[in-house]
């Protein structure tokens, strides 16, 4: 059996393989993100190669949540469980932060606390797969966090966005501020097809997040439509034949 720094050696390769061969990138890449995994990761490899390919799940896989059941596994099951989860909560982590690193730039740190429990000689690797699962519930409501806040997830998106950069605004501007901003970007008038690939008109929509900004009373007024734009792209965008 593997002692657990080797454990980590090998998960430390998997992420760096798995990202190469199935995405054909560097892997981890993102950022301060990438930077304080890498760090981390770097101090346990040593080993060359990687032997075993493991099938990676997402969470809206309903297969997903299954490794969470303990059940009657044993410690080497349990611990191939946790490191398996956690290589695929990276996974989910990285793309989720590229969609919008407003709204998950927290759990960068948060990713990075619970790889350095995998390596914890003091906690059980039952204890570290409920931790691994904390992780991804807590990864889960996040993403569920519109629900019952009347916007829709593009536009709560978009609030994740003004919460960060207005961190002075009401939370009632906040929210109107967002409705109005997917009203604007959703709008055949304003934002027609292709819209995100014309800089003129890119502009123009900058200009109009700004004025309203500017009525609702935020200030950041020049960061904010800028910041707003980004997510923007990456939730309303249309082509041609949509």
């Amino acid at each position: 059996m593997l002692e657990v720094t080797e454990d980590l050696k090998w998960f430390g390769n998997f992420l760096r393989y798995g990202k190469q061969q199935f995405e054909k990138k560097e892997a981890l890449e993102h950022g301060d993100f990438s930077a304080k995994i890498r760090e981390m990761l770097e101090e346990h490899i040593d080993v060359t190669g990687l032997r075993t390919v493991i099938k990676l799940r997402s969470v809206v896989d309903d297969e997903f949540w299954d490794d969470f059941e303990t059940g009657e596994k044993s410690e080497a099951d349990l611990k191939e469980a946790a490191i398996r989860k956690t290589t695929e909560l990276r996974k989910i982590t990285e793309a989720r932060i590229g969609e919008n690193h407003h709204q998950y730039a927290k759990f960068s740190e948060k990713l990075r606390e619970l790889i350095e429990k995998l390596d914890d000689t003091a906690m059980s690797w039952s204890e570290k797969l409920k931790a691994v699962e904390a992780y991804a519930k807590e990864l889960e409501a996040e993403a569920k966090a519109f629900e019952g806040t009347g916007l829709s997830e593009s536009a709560h998106a978009v609030l994740r966005v003004i919460e960060a950069v207005a961190t002075d605004a009401d939370d009632a501007s906040r929210k109107q501020l967002a409705g109005d901003v997917e009203a604007l970007y959703t709008s055949e008038e304003h934002a027609p097809k292709l819209w995100h690939t014309k800089e003129a008109l890119r502009k123009t929509l900058r200009q109009q997040v700004r004025e309203r900004a500017h009525e609702l009373g935020f200030k950041h007024l020049k960061q904010l439509p800028v910041e707003i734009e980004e997510v923007a792209i990456k939730r309303y965008a249309r082509g041609s034949h949509d």
